[in-house]
């Protein structure tokens, strides 16, 4: 099979939210598009289970790091699966966390990690602590640019905002807020999240619940948006203001459950850019836990090449250009499986 995408200099690319040109193809099965590149299946230590494994960081060593947040650590594990440590625990002194939101390893196999309390943490690649610095506002994810900065995702009482972040906490720059729609509608910021990618060129960001995907380069200087919802797309209900004042969980769980949602972004290794979809599936152990279905394809232009492709598993990011996917979790194990785009 051909590449689906042209060969693009997506740095210089200018992105447009356009319906124009040829519909993009549909059902069309992951394994036509995709080929598996890896395994790696995460061994437990059965005293001390992985309890949440979202995002992963990868290495340049081929070392994968995640926040387990409900554990208040972060978990190393050799490619192998293999652990080979982790870092922190619940508190507010050095290296003691408060809900890990994100990580990120450095060129050199450092890792850098932010919490909920704004605080970016920074280890030695043998896992040391070395530096802690604390940021404006509560960092909601983290990940890495190139030349060793930080992207941190931060929110503030004005609003979220992208901080680029030396290793030793300067701010050097901030960009992209909240699509205003989002805080328009009544409800809507409750369920709102922000995703976020990293390209060797390109910064992507979207909120959740809207189209469209805003394309940055990694100094933070806009390159346009881009992006349609696909044929399966269902759009979050305009609530009424007071519709929840009762506090009724069992109803909020259920508006939860009836709209898609943006549940990952990746940029791929050819330029290409994987926008993948999901739905709200709240359940006792993570009340925002979400199902991914489906992802789209687009070129470097951004225009849209595929729609509604099924996908293996959960989305669980991007390495080297790579996708990875979450394709088993306990009871049967946690099995991560890398792919490629089929030539």
């Amino acid at each position: 099979m051909k590449s689906i995408f042209f060969t693009l200099g997506i740095a210089a690319a200018v992105f447009a939210c356009s319906h124009d040109g040829p519909a993009p193809a549909t059902g069309r099965a992951f394994e036509e598009v995709f080929q598996e590149t890896g395994v790696v299946r995460l061994v437990e230590n059965p005293r001390d289970p992985i309890i949440d494994v979202p995002q992963l960081a990868f290495a340049k060593d081929g070392r994968i790091a995640f926040a387990d947040r409900r554990a208040n650590r972060v978990r190393v594990f050799a490619r192998s699966g293999e652990s080979v440590g982790d870092v922190g625990r619940m508190g507010d002194g050095p290296g003691e966390f408060r809900s890990p939101s994100g990580v990120a390893f450095d060129s050199a196999g450092g890792l850098a990690v932010a919490d909920s309390k704004g605080r970016i943490t920074r280890f030695s690649a043998g896992l040391q602590l070395d530096t802690v610095f604390q940021m404006d506002g509560v960092a909601a994810g983290l990940l890495a640019l190139p030349d060793d900065r930080l992207l941190v995702h931060m929110l503030r009482r004005a609003a979220p905002m992208l901080d680029i972040v030396s290793m030793h906490g300067k701010v050097l720059g901030s960009f992209h807020t909240i699509d205003p729609l989002v805080n328009e509608v009544p409800y809507w910021i409750s369920a709102s999240i922000e995703r976020i990618a990293v390209g060797d060129t390109l910064v992507l960001a979207a909120d959740n619940l809207v189209c469209p995907i805003h394309a940055y380069d990694t100094s933070g200087h806009t390159l346009g948006t881009f992006g349609q919802p696909p044929r399966s797309w269902r759009q979050a209900e305009r609530l009424r203001r007071g519709e929840f004042v009762d506090q009724n969980l069992t109803r909020w769980e259920a508006w939860l459950r009836t709209f898609t949602q943006i549940s990952g972004l990746g940029v791929l290794a050819n330029g290409g850019i994987v926008v993948v979809h999901g739905q709200y599936a709240p359940s006792r152990r993570d009340r925002w836990a979400v199902e991914d279905y489906a992802l789209d394809l687009y070129d470097g232009n951004g225009v849209k090449r595929l729609e509604d492709v099924p996908v293996p598993g959960r989305f669980v990011g991007v390495d080297g250009g790579t996708p990875y996917f979450m394709v088993s979790e306990p009871p049967e194990g946690w099995v991560v499986k890398g792919y490629s785009l089929r030539r």
